[in-house]
């Protein structure tokens, strides 16, 4: 049985500074605290795992017993913000460099797409290009684009053709520090509770859309344990029930619609990783390392060979088996 990592995320060498003057390219410091990205706008890190150098990952993932690693790249290289042209071109940087490690370890690393989801034609142009050329195993997005979130009709057509194409599309957190509290700022906050937040907001926003009445058979996936989805979507069932405006566009229960969901063991808890199983089932719960971020889990393996109350089956389907089946990783 192999243990397949659903979230981990790569930056890739061709995307930093030393590959080009745009000012939006990461350049890389690695110091005892760990890697740093850094650019115009923003100091990532300390990242405690080596997430751009090839051998340094493969020797972190067996250290963490991971077999195999879906990689993509972490959110502040989606790069929205850039006008549609250049942000096609950082994505197929991204995705030829990505295509690259797969080839050199196809036993070790499946990529998901990276595409300029500012620009819906030019997105579906590298989504086509990655999956039917390159060979991807689906597509990461961000939970927003430019804060319009992705219930919005303009996305439509990236979902209809990830649905015609049955494709997994795993959603990260897209968080706008400038357009949040200043509470949000201290204590790390934004992390702590902005992304799960920013998650559960856009997972109600997908679902109140009716997106899943249309395209029920999307295998998205959302990441850190669903946000904080799996806590509130009771809420939403009592008020979709209570007023008309959540049944605007959504005419069947909202309960139901959140369980299209996959998520993620990035859950921090056993308590709450048998919830997640308990709400959404084993089948739809996906082995994620976050790696290589310390937000991360330590032992992602170990948290699910040692979570209490699972048959063999469906500790054997978190491990790997669920996302070889929605990934087509063979």
């Amino acid at each position: 049985m192999r243990h397949i990592d659903a979230h981990g995320h790569i930056i890739v060498e061709e995307i930093t500074a030393d590959h080009g003057p745009e000012p939006w390219r990461p350049r890389l410091e690695r110091t005892p605290e760990g890697v740093y990205s850094t650019n115009v706008q923003v100091r990532n890190g300390p990242m405690p795992h080596e997430g751009s150098d090839v051998p340094g990952m493969l020797a972190a993932m067996d250290k963490l017993r991971i077999d195999m690693m879906l990689i993509c790249p972490p959110p502040f290289l989606f790069l929205y913000d850039l006008p549609g042209a250049e942000g096609l071109n950082a994505a197929r940087i991204q995705n030829d460099a990505m295509a690259a490690v797969a080839r050199q370890h196809p036993d070790r690393f499946a990529p998901l797409a990276m595409i300029p989801m500012q620009d819906t034609q030019l997105a579906l142009a590298e989504l086509r290009r990655a999956t039917h050329e390159l060979g991807f195993h689906g597509v990461e997005i961000g939970s927003n684009v430019r804060g319009v979130h992705l219930g919005d009709p303009e996305f439509r057509p990236f979902w209809q053709a990830c649905a015609a194409d049955d494709l997994f599309v795993f959603i990260h957190p897209e968080y706008f520090q400038g357009h949040s509290s200043p509470t949000l700022k201290q204590y790390y906050l934004t992390n702590l509770v902005g992304n799960p937040s920013e998650t559960g907001l856009n997972a109600a926003h997908m679902i109140f859309s009716g997106l899943f009445t249309e395209l029920p058979d999307l295998k998205v996936m959302l990441g850190h344990a669903g946000g904080t989805m799996p806590w509130i979507m009771g809420r939403w069932e009592h008020g979709w029930e209570k007023r008309p405006e959540p049944q605007r566009d959504l005419k069947t229960s909202p309960m139901a619609a959140a369980r299209h969901f996959y998520v993620d063991t990035i859950a921090h808890g056993d308590p709450q990783l048998r919830v997640l199983v308990e709400l959404f089932g084993a089948d739809h719960v996906l082995l994620g390392s976050d790696f290589p971020f310390d937000m991360g889990q330590d032992d992602p393996v170990g948290e699910i060979e040692g979570l209490s109350g699972l048959s063999e089956s469906d500790r054997a389907a978190i491990l790997g088996g669920n996302i070889t089946r929605l990934a087509h990783l063979g």
